[in-house]
């Protein structure tokens, strides 16, 4: 089991960090109580298929987080856990500042002590944790696109950037629900109207030849495929996780099926990560 403990200074950015790790594929639970965790190992280990790889929010305002979380990271370390520790931290001016847009209070914050002098007792009661962690970003004036590519970097995922999933339909059965970008491919010849074409799909060398012969295909794949490769990277830089192609034509069968897989192709030689569909191909002829 792979579990990844989270925690930090309150308004360090725990929440972007979290939904960032649930893009990575973690199962999350935030703000676990400390005294929980071990029951949720235990729950865990029992599914290693849905918890296999997990990340726990852990609540910091918790004065558990001292001598009992050590204890906990060398009793699930004992039982073969691979437990990581991230800490996130920001300026005492940055997580003032956050606070104040959000008009929340500091955790910390009482009737006795303002907002500075609970982020002075938190730093205080989180040393410990800090010095142990096994990662620590500091979150001042970072991007949740910066934040993503930094958890890349120190969760050895640098290669897990957004991931782009492409659909091919055919119209005359309805637009596709949910998609980013689309792209309609009934501007090319149709090869349903050659008979030895017709029972075949996109997938087949005959269809895929007989568009390559067509001058259309060619200026067309030559636009649309590093254009595609251009927008994934900069959506990636925007902090995207996933990005939804459709492209369509009559039936969805024949040369919706030739462009996508032949985007799909151009797309993984760039190293990207590729998921390919299509939803009207089983269709009646």
């Amino acid at each position: 089991m792979e579990l990844l403990l989270v925690t930090g200074q309150a308004g360090a950015g725990k929440t972007q960090a979290a939904n960032v790790l649930e893009d990575f594929g973690y199962y999350r639970v935030d703000n676990l109580p400390l005294e929980l965790v071990d029951s949720f190992v235990e729950m865990a280990l029992a599914d290693p298929v849905k918890y296999g790889k997990s990340a726990l929010v852990l609540d910091s305002a918790s004065e558990a987080l001292g001598d009992r979380f050590f204890g906990l990271l060398e009793t699930l370390r004992a039982r073969q856990v691979s437990c990581r520790v991230l800490f996130l931290e920001a300026s005492d001016e940055v997580v003032i500042s956050r606070y104040k847009e959000t008009r929340r209070a500091h955790p910390m914050q009482s009737d006795t002590m303002g907002i500075e002098q609970g982020i002075a007792a938190e730093k205080l009661r989180l040393a410990a944790v800090r010095e142990r962690a096994d990662w620590v970003i500091n979150t001042d004036n970072t991007k949740l696109a910066e934040l993503r590519q930094r958890m890349a970097a120190v969760l050895d995922r640098a290669n897990e950037g957004l991931t782009v999933y492409i659909t091919t339909f055919g119209f005359k059965y309805g637009l596709l629900a949910d998609i980013d970008l689309l792209f309609d491919a009934r501007f090319l010849p149709n090869p349903y109207y050659i008979e030895a074409l017709r029972p075949l799909t996109g997938h087949d060398a005959p269809i895929r030849d007989y568009l390559a012969s067509v001058k259309q295909y060619g200026t067309f794949m030559a636009m649309l495929c590093p254009m595609v490769d251009f927008l994934v990277d900069n959506y990636a830089l925007d902090g995207r996780s996933s990005l939804n192609i459709g492209v369509g034509c009559t039936g969805g069968r024949h040369r919706s099926v030739a462009v996508a897989v032949a985007l799909a192709e151009y797309l993984q030689e760039k190293g990207h990560q590729v998921r390919l569909a299509h939803r009207d191909i089983e269709r009646p002829v």
